[in-house]
């Protein structure tokens, strides 16, 4: 009870995956300067200084633990190969996602990270073999509303039509 109530304090929920709301118009640019605007790589975003608090609240205690979450690694295991920054258009605003994935598990075990505009709002997924999480970071933000959870389903569906990179594969 005392983390759920410091990661809703932090502005970070968590939600599974519902996939009720219609899907959010999603448009994948590509991987040009504005794609890369916090970083190469996951790990360079990660690391970026203006994200990095933000992202360990997103994911608050899931960042380094797996006790509370059922996931099988901490967060960063999701990333450890990816792929360069992806510039998004989803409805009328400009997103950065961040895809990557469990070397030797990419199929069943990656990660998605999206930047919102400006990086106020962080929104992600893990997927875990089969098993779905889904966050949401930013101002004002107590819960994971569904409207955020049809943006982070709709941003991972169109690029896994879209090949990130040596063995990233596609997400769905």
């Amino acid at each position: 009870m005392v983390s759920l109530l410091c990661t809703l304090a932090t502005g970070g929920c968590v939600t599974a995956s519902s996939g009720t709301m219609a899907p959010p118009r999603v448009a994948v640019l590509g991987t040009d300067a504005g794609a890369t605007l916090y970083g190469r790589d996951a790990k360079q975003v990660f690391d970026n200084p203006t994200l990095r608090t933000k992202i360990r609240a997103l994911f608050g205690t899931d960042w380094n633990s797996t006790s509370e979450s059922f996931l099988s690694s901490p967060i960063p295991a999701y990333f450890a190969q990816s792929s360069a920054p992806t510039e998004l258009r989803i409805d009328n605003a400009r997103w950065i996602a961040v895809r990557g994935c469990v070397p030797a598990a990419c199929a069943r075990r990656h990660g998605l990270l999206l930047i919102g505009p400006g990086g106020e709002r962080l929104l992600a997924r893990i997927d875990d073999g089969g098993f779905t999480r889904e966050y949401g970071h930013g101002p004002r933000m107590v819960t994971l509303r569904p409207q955020d959870q049809a943006v982070v389903d709709a941003a991972s569906r169109a690029l896994g039509a879209v090949a990130a990179g040596p063995g990233l594969g596609p997400h769905s």
